[in-house]
């Protein structure tokens, strides 16, 4: 009997260690101009439009609303801020912040926070990054 609860506590332990969600969606930034960190307006428009994919699209209505959203931060002062602004209006229809704490060089560091944020498991996470 000992050894049976010892092998339960070990497999739901290791079950809540693999926590993970659902769906990660793993988004390009939106069209960026001939110079500039910014968007271009065909970069905006289609950012406008990035919300409706949640509530319209069925591969996207499967997991529900995202859980989190993730866009690279400028590594510099003067860096691109394409990433965020992409992001922008999903973040403001859906009351969700974007975190911006990675740059990118550090897509392992992204990555291990993802994999080991509990309340993710089962959701969706977007992730808008450039290349």
């Amino acid at each position: 009997m000992k050894k049976i609860s010892l092998v339960c506590i070990y497999f739901f332990m290791s079950q809540s260690l693999l926590a993970m969600p659902s769906q990660i969606l793993l988004m390009r930034h939106a069209e960026k101009p001939d110079s500039g960190n910014e968007l271009s307006e065909q970069g905006w428009q289609r950012a406008r439009l990035l919300p409706n994919l949640f509530t319209s699209r069925q591969e996207f209505k499967n997991f529900g609303l995202p859980m989190a959203l993730y866009a690279m931060s400028p590594k510099k002062d003067d860096g691109s801020i394409r990433s965020i602004q992409t992001l922008k209006y999903v973040s403001e229809q859906f009351s969700i912040p974007i975190e911006k704490q990675f740059n990118r060089g550090q897509i392992k560091e992204l990555v291990a926070k993802i994999k080991n944020e509990k309340k993710f498991n089962g959701k969706m996470v977007v992730i808008c990054w450039e290349h």
